[in-house]
């Protein structure tokens, strides 16, 4: 049981009604050498206290905490609770932290919904839960049974419940996609005077192509062969601008005379 001078002792307050802040968790009790608690008888005296850690002990009974109706955060985390039993007069209560204790049904947190300022809980945290938190459809249960709620085992749910919106909205199909349109005719439109035309008009551009090509070709081809005559010409200049020399250079006296002999 907490006695006023135990909690005087932990709290190091003379005036129990000035404590607005309790620590009264296993590992503080521990520090002090108190073993570990087994009821939240005492804790009555605690009229003015907003914020109370008792997490790791062995509490059973949320009952004695009925009359301190200021207390806006509770931790009593780690314990052996089934159920919320008394808890749903804490009109002020904000945040509660209930993982690691044995509660197996929405049922046994029926309690809770009683709360209006309830904004934060916890039944699992850091891989320690409650058997409810181990059934396929909890995260749903609990947003239907506590609209409430701003963040569920530290995970804000409106940002959550945004996200899947979004993520809806984006995978719906608009309605566009399933309108067949209308059908058309297969040659809807087509002038067959004008397709004519058009191939009139490629079949004389073709024509005027390939008579441009004929032209640069027979203007290339002239070209050629004429630059090839003008340098077979100077050729045979030279032969015979050759030969006149050789001729020059004979002594026909000399040749006749040599015949006769």
């Amino acid at each position: 049981m907490l006695t006023d001078k135990l909690l005087k002792q932990i709290s190091g307050a003379y005036d129990l009604e000035l404590v607005t802040r309790m620590d009264l968790s296993v590992e503080t009790c521990g520090r002090k050498g108190i073993n570990k608690l087994n009821t939240l008888d005492g804790i009555e005296s605690l009229i003015n206290l907003v914020e109370l850690d008792v997490s790791g002990h062995n509490i059973r009974d949320l009952k004695p905490l009925t009359t301190l109706l200021k207390l806006q955060k509770l931790n009593i985390s780690k314990n052996e609770l089934t159920d919320v039993s008394g808890i749903e007069v804490l009109e002020s209560l904000e945040y509660l932290q209930l993982h690691g204790n044995m509660i197996r049904s929405l049922d046994h947190l029926e309690q809770l919904t009683q709360i209006s300022t309830l904004k934060h809980l916890y039944l699992q945290k850091d891989g320690i839960d409650n058997p409810l938190c181990e059934h396929p459809s909890y995260t749903t249960s609990m947003l239907r049974k506590f609209p409430n709620l701003t963040s569920l085992d530290g995970e804000r749910l409106k940002l959550k419940v945004s996200a899947q919106k979004a993520l809806l909205e984006s995978m719906a199909v608009p309605k566009a996609a399933f309108e067949v349109p209308k059908s058309k005719p297969w040659l809807e439109n087509f002038d067959w005077e004008e397709k004519n035309r058009k191939k009139n008009n490629n079949d004389n551009n073709k024509s005027n192509e390939n008579s441009m090509m004929n032209e640069n070709f027979l203007e290339h081809v002239t070209k050629e062969e004429t630059e090839k005559f003008k340098k077979s010409l100077s050729q045979c200049n030279d032969l015979n601008n050759d030969a006149l020399k050789a001729l020059n250079n004979i002594n026909i006296d000399n040749f006749l005379s040599e015949d006769k002999k």
